[in-house]
């Protein structure tokens, strides 16, 4: 009897644990990202692309970044696709790399929003901070 007992238990917890995640990996990046705005010096941007850009992140920590633009016969092209990894920094803080700048990227998760903060020069030499707003879809 207590040999029943031990192999009922013993495959209770071999079936316990063989319930965990595949990869470990449940952050709040992992997912699919939508385009929402833009801010160029604390103006804001809006979007005309045809279609809104995305980002997704996965659990295998690679990320995707798809850029669309209208075609010259109005149909909608992809501009661009980059393949990236990504890292977790921080607690909701992450990097990546981020088009057009192939930089590594900081990302900051904000409630439900993605927030990349980019600072450089524009091809003038002028000093300009970009702050682009993906929501969650």
């Amino acid at each position: 009897m207590d040999l029943t007992k031990f192999l009922t238990t013993s495959l209770i917890l071999l079936l316990l644990s063989s319930c965990s995640s595949d990869d470990g990996v449940n952050e709040v990046i992992v997912g699919k990202w939508e385009y929402s705005t833009h801010f160029e010096n604390n103006v804001q941007y809006f979007s005309y692309q045809c279609e809104k850009s995305k980002l997704e992140f996965y659990k295998n920590k690679t990320s995707v970044q798809k850029e669309y633009i209208t075609g010259v016969n109005n149909d909608c092209e992809i501009l661009f696709e980059n393949n990236s990894t990504w890292a977790k920094t921080n607690e909701n803080e992450f990097t990546f790399d981020f088009r057009p700048h192939n930089l590594p990227t900081t990302a900051i998760i904000q409630n439900d929003s993605l927030v990349i903060n980019l600072i450089g020069f524009d091809s003038y030499g002028e000093f300009v901070a970009n702050k682009y707003i993906y929501l969650r879809k």
